[in-house]
């Protein structure tokens, strides 16, 4: 093989391997530098109004949730009071059917009483232990 082949094949092997390495730099290069990057206009305008719409929802969510803290303090301060009140009610209404009970028991057996259930001295709907 004469000198002049070898040398033309060694340039045309050192220009492929040149323009690919270069290519390849490039290529890494661009890519980094536009890494997180929108360009083109239609992405930078879709892009700004996801960003957009993004700063709208959290302010919605966060109007929701202080909307739903009042309204859950305005509740509890009507309807503990409520509760506490209703909860007082059912306590007594059990002590005072408690006593009358104990009232008509002690009446149902006593002497007097004739010691029956449903006898004249004691109404019909008490019912016998």
């Amino acid at each position: 093989m004469p000198a002049g082949d070898l040398i033309a094949i060694l340039a045309a092997v050192a220009v492929v391997l040149v323009t690919a390495v270069s290519g390849i730099s490039v290529y890494l290069s661009s890519r980094r530098g536009a890494s997180g990057k929108v360009d083109t206009t239609e992405a930078s305008v879709l892009w700004q109004q996801a960003q957009d719409m993004r700063s709208m929802l959290i302010t919605e969510k966060t109007r929701a949730e202080q909307q739903r803290d009042r309204l859950i303090t305005a509740y509890t301060e009507k309807i503990v009071p409520v509760l506490s009140e209703v909860n007082n009610a059912v306590i007594d209404l059990a002590e005072t059917t408690s006593e009358i009970l104990d009232i008509v028991r002690r009446s149902s057996a006593s002497p007097e009483g004739g010691g029956r259930a449903g006898s004249q001295d004691s109404p019909s709907y008490v019912r016998p232990d």
